[in-house]
């Protein structure tokens, strides 16, 4: 039986059990040890536990959002006061300024500015979401907000709203870093500021822990981060707003936030802050597991961790032992972990770095005796909102290392969900740090097999789509289908949905909203729809707007009447790159009209479509369609049309040799669409005026890797064997046309692996197109180009660099594993990450070694004579 902790003499604290007393020393609760930094549930949150009865995760997160939805907006009219505040949620305050006020950081007051009242109105407010501990809550500076005396002077005028938080209590701790720091900030951002500029002002900040999280900070402001103790000058701003509100432990409710925004969605800004460099093409052969580990000194270790991944890797996953330190690139671990398709863990604060994970990854929380509420609380509700694969592993007696301390009588072990009515710091001090875990190995495996099938499916999902840029024609499918009803949607696809509504529809852009007109049946028939081809990505198509279709009565009349139907897409997704702009957008837009609409006409209408990027392709875009195209987010303006298909169809298997039949369209009559939009000015057989062969010999800036260092007497070599090379280094704002015009016009490309060779595509059929494979780039080259190019009836050659030709041999030295076996090297490190992109894709660049390169070039220029002859 456990009484309540004890005050012994020395001032410790005593939990009475059964046959003894265990002593627990005195302890700073404010005291950040380097083993406390990976605790999230020691001293850190027993203030928030003891402030319930017991630890049932619904009910404190209930209790989090009793009070419903209140949000301290400068808009709401029942705030008449210039200074008003809402205290009524049990774990924070929130008090705006609600007019122009003035920032005096040397005594951290925010003024009115304006006409003065009567009543001097003072509020104070400390802008931390721990309302509810006072131990933490002293440690937050007070934020001050008065309507008098007058304001000091104005140093620094800002235009944008401010929004003021604390970072001190425990946000150094990773996991509090975001269930006390950047979650509320996100639900705080999305309830009151959405769309709009706003000035971030932190309090109780350290220098290191802003470093940090900079890049995190700039995904909420562009604007520098005022830092309350380091500024002496005052500041202006149109209002201010003071704390940040929070739905309760890893909670974002959507049902809470006007805009409905989900933990997807804050996923979807960690992964475009730390994993822009993740490669989207995964080459794992087997599903990656990451291994988080721990060492000792801080409790939950796994003792026979050897014997777990030997285990895991015997069931097929190939394993990574990942344990994260303060200073590990942040950047390097999204990646890691957001490239993997399971994690496994003993419940601590490195299980935050789940919020990595790909939605529909695995992960397995191991969870010790005494934890099985904290484990819910903390991780497996947020990771199911996440739409990850969660799993827990709940320990067994014989596996805790308790058993060894106190025996398995003890009623600390035998029973411990009794212990868990009260969390006081003697428990958490047995439970989260005198407690290790040996996993029952023959029991254990039995989950891992469980969290293989659910990896497997994730990578059989995702298998063969991330370049679905092959035509296979016996593929092609008509989407629609006679149905009774005006909607129609074909989800069968693993790669993309398709809905269609056949017959008069009025489209609401301020809605995102198809309606179907003259439908009279009783019943109403709703469909929703992201029209981007990658529905397996769950986080690449979090970004996408959804588009609804709707058999009630439209909402508005019809403005702009069309003739044609309508299809409508999203150019969101990984759109802006020149490679994915032909693999998810023209590719599957080719298909889908050449499935569906023929030789019809039809109105293109846009969703997520930067003006950029539709001027940059106009003329391919209008080649589809003769009429303005439809910014969907632009446009205020109600449209009707015949008809409308949203969405595009994608393929999801590569086709080396497609079997052309009767109106069936191949990867050869893209290309010839392409002649179409771009060669119209240029003479039709540009390749026969030239007396030599014609060489486009593709070049990179020296800051991106994969430089070609010996360029000039490579260039100097092949016009030794016959060519005439023009050099071609392709930037963003080249024109289209001058590109195709150059590239159609010769003979042969010869360009390192890159997104820039996709300009491939402008070579006419029977050209030589050869693809220089640095080290560790071979998989890569042969999925991105090798394939299609083959398909597209051009001569391909690889050109697959030696050890001596790379520059990593400088750095590492020719016996290197990195150069010697990348195939090897790249299993080591996890496959493609930031640290693997970095070496073979960033830092490395090649010098050819001319004597071999001269003898393809032979080949080559053989192949490109062979090709003029016969164009004559």
């Amino acid at each position: 039986m456990v009484s309540k902790v004890g005050e012994g003499g020395g001032g410790g604290e005593e939990m009475v059990r059964g046959g003894g007393r265990i002593r627990i020393g005195d302890r700073d609760p404010d005291e950040k040890s380097k083993n406390n930094e990976d605790d999230p549930t020691l001293f850190n949150l027993y203030p928030i536990f003891s402030h319930f009865n017991t630890l049932d995760p619904s009910s404190m997160n209930n209790t989090f959002s009793a009070a419903g939805p209140h949000y301290a907006s400068p808009s709401n009219s029942h705030w008449s006061s210039p200074i008003s505040c809402d205290r009524s949620h049990a774990n924070y305050d929130l008090c705006s300024i609600n007019g122009p006020t003035v920032l005096d950081p040397t005594v951290s007051t925010f003024y009115v500015v304006g006409p003065t009242t009567s009543t001097l109105i003072v509020e104070k407010v400390r802008p931390y979401p721990q309302k509810n501990s006072s131990q933490t809550m002293d440690r937050i500076k007070e934020i001050t907000l008065t309507s008098g005396p007058p304001s000091p002077q104005c140093m620094i005028q800002h235009n944008a709203r401010a929004l003021v938080f604390s970072v001190g209590g425990y946000t150094w701790n990773f996991f509090h870093t975001f269930i006390d720091g950047f979650i509320p900030l996100f639900i705080t951002v999305n309830s009151m500021f959405a769309d709009q500029d706003l000035v971030l002002v932190i309090t109780n900040s350290e220098d290191w822990w802003v470093r940090k999280y900079a890049d995190l900070f700039h995904s909420f402001s562009k604007h520098p981060i005022i830092i309350l103790e380091n500024d002496t000058s005052t500041h202006c701003f149109p209002s201010a707003t003071v704390g940040l509100i929070s739905h309760g432990f890893m909670t974002i409710d959507p049902k809470q936030l006007p805009n409905s925004k989900t933990i997807l969605q804050f996923h979807a800004i960690l992964e475009q802050t730390y994993c822009h460099d993740r490669l989207s093409l995964k080459t794992q052969s087997r599903p990656r597991l990451i291994l988080v580990t721990r060492t000792g000194g801080v409790g939950r270790v796994i003792m026979n961790q050897d014997d777990m991944k030997r285990v895991a890797e015997e069931e097929g996953f190939d394993v990574i032992e990942f344990e994260p330190k303060h200073e590990t690139p942040l950047r390097e671990a999204c990646e890691l972990v957001s490239s993997s398709h399971a994690m496994v863990g003993v419940h601590g604060a490195a299980l935050t770095y789940g919020l990595f994970l790909r939605p529909g990854s695995v992960l397995m929380q191991v969870v010790g005796l005494g934890q099985d509420n904290v484990a819910e609380l903390c991780f497996g509700s947020c990771y199911r909102d996440m739409k990850l694969e969660y799993m827990e592993y709940k320990i067994g007696v014989d596996e805790s290392t308790l058993v060894d301390r106190y025996g398995k009588d003890d009623v600390i072990v035998k029973d411990s969900k009794a212990l868990q009515v009260e969390w006081y710091d003697a428990i958490m001090e047995v439970y989260l740090r005198q407690q290790n875990v040996k996993l029952d190995m023959v029991r254990f495996r039995e989950y891992l097999k469980k969290a293989y099938e659910k990896a497997k499916i994730l990578m059989h999902n995702e298998a063969g789509t991330t370049f679905s840029v092959f035509l296979d024609p016996q593929s092609q499918e008509h989407a629609h289908s006679d149905s009774a009803g005006p909607i129609i949607c074909n989800r069968s696809h693993r790669s993309y949905d398709i809905c269609s509504i056949n017959g008069p529809t009025i489209l609401d852009p301020k809605v995102s909203t198809f309606y179907a007109i003259g439908h009279t049946s009783s019943t109403t028939q709703v469909e929703k729809v992201k029209p981007y081809p990658r529905k397996w990505d769950i986080f690449r198509m979090s970004q996408i707007t959804e588009v609804t279709l709707a058999s009630g009565p439209p909402r508005a009349p019809c403005m702009v009447q069309h003739n044609a139907p309508a299809l409508l897409f999203s150019a969101g997704g990984y759109s802006g790159d020149f490679f994915t702009d032909f693999s998810d957008e023209f590719i599957p837009l080719f298909i889908t009209i050449n499935s569906i609409y023929s030789s019809e006409d039809l109105v293109l209408v846009i969703s997520n479509a930067h003006d950029w990027w539709t001027r940059r392709y106009a003329d391919l875009l209008q080649t589809f369609s003769k009429y303005p195209i439809i910014n969907l987010d632009n446009d205020t303006t109600t449209h009707c049309f015949p008809s409308v298909t949203i969405g595009l169809i994608s393929l999801d298997l590569m086709s080396a040799d497609p079997k052309p039949r009767p109106n069936s369209k191949t990867i050869s009559h893209f290309h010839a669409l392409l002649d179409k939009t771009y060669a119209h000015n240029h003479p039709s057989n540009p390749t026969s005026l030239k007396s030599r062969p014609q060489l486009v010999l593709a070049g990179r800036n020296s800051a991106i890797g994969r430089v070609i260092i010996n360029r000039a007497k490579v260039k100097k070599v092949a016009e030794e064997e016959g060519f005439d090379v023009i050099e071609f280094e392709p930037k963003y704002a080249t024109p289209l046309r001058e590109a195709y015009a150059l590239v159609s016009s010769s003979h042969v490309m010869v360009g390192v692996h890159g997104a820039a060779l996709t300009h491939f595509l402008f070579l006419q059929p029977g050209s030589v197109f050869m693809q220089v494979v640095p080290i560790g780039t071979e998989q890569l080259a042969e999925v991105c180009f090798g394939n299609l190019a083959r398909d597209m009836g051009l001569k391909y050659m690889e050109y697959k660099i030696g050890v001596e030709e790379s520059s990593l041999v400088d750095e590492y030295g020719k016996d290197a594993m990195v150069l010697r076996d990348a195939e090897a090297f790249l299993k080591k490190k996890g496959g493609w990450s930031s640290g693997t992109v970095e070496t073979y894709l960033k830092k490395q660049n090649v010098r050819l070694n001319l004597t071999r390169f001269r003898g393809y070039l032979k080949k080559a220029f053989v192949k490109a004579k062979a090709f003029m002859d016969k164009e004559g």
